[in-house]
């Protein structure tokens, strides 16, 4: 299982652990000041990107 920052139910990017993931959507939300959810996701999760 992989962490991963989601903005309106896209997979932004994934992580190897939460801490990674929570820093990294908070600077997400600082930049854009959208919320950005951290939620847990398969191995095989698509992100935006794929």
């Amino acid at each position: 299982m992989k962490y991963a920052i989601v903005l309106d139910s896209f997979i932004m990017e994934k992580f190897d652990t939460p801490e990674e993931a929570y820093d990294e959507g908070r600077s997400a939300y600082e930049e854009s000041g959208l919320f950005h959810e951290i939620k847990l996701v398969s191995d095989s999760a698509k992100t935006i990107n794929d």
